[in-house]
């Protein structure tokens, strides 16, 4: 399936995918609808790892080395195996993705699949969603990359992403540090306050009524 592309001269470290048949095994199809369904049901997945991760002991203890690492660590926990654990469940899910999103490229090299501007792209998608939340990268998905091709059609290539980057960081940083999703986050929680402030004056008043 994998050949080396221009290594018969000179040495190379870049391989395309070789398109010989339909195969669902081979990841290798006649045009790219399916590879829109494998990602749908990748980011699926991916969500349902995460939140079984988040809830589990492992995510609890993670979320607290973040929080504050000495002071886990005073507690008893092994900060450096949580974030091992993650690391390696991180690299996983990564691996996986990349082999999809190769298959779907048809070529690989350093550029194509571990380029500067793709892995800052990633960096920027989950700062402006959410950084550390479950949908805070699918909502920084939602609002980067069309963006990206509307700046891309508006001012070409060259350099366009790059200032688009720099414009979402500043504008995140200074107004929403915790990402899109906290507009979200701030709806419900005050939402849930106001609930249990109304819920508190009824008891209130019911005990009034049952003095007088």
């Amino acid at each position: 399936m994998w050949t080396n592309i221009f290594c018969a001269k000179k040495p190379c470290h870049s391989m395309y995918v070789s398109y010989r048949r339909h195969s669902y095994w081979d990841l290798t199809f006649k045009n790219d609808r399916p590879f829109f369904y494998i990602a749908l049901l990748l980011l699926l997945v991916v969500l349902a790892v995460s939140f079984i991760f988040m809830k589990s002991k492992i995510g609890k203890f993670l979320n607290a080395v973040n929080g504050d690492e000495d002071a886990t660590e005073s507690l008893g926990i092994e900060t450096f195996k949580t974030k091992l654990y993650a690391f390696q469940l991180s690299a996983m899910l990564c691996s996986i993705a990349c082999a999809i999103y190769a298959s779907y490229l048809s070529y690989i090299s350093p550029l194509s699949i571990a380029g500067l501007d793709l892995s800052i792209k990633i960096g920027v998608i989950a700062i402006v969603g959410g950084v550390g939340t479950l949908f805070g990268p699918v909502i920084g998905a939602f609002i980067v990359i069309p963006l990206i091709e509307l700046t891309s059609v508006l001012l070409g290539s060259a350099g366009g992403s790059q200032l688009l980057y720099g414009l979402l960081l500043v504008i995140i940083v200074l107004f929403k540090p915790k990402g899109v999703i906290s507009l979200f986050m701030h709806k419900k929680n005050t939402s849930t306050e106001e609930d249990v402030n109304k819920e508190n004056n009824d008891k209130s008043k019911m005990e009034i009524n049952d003095g007088k």
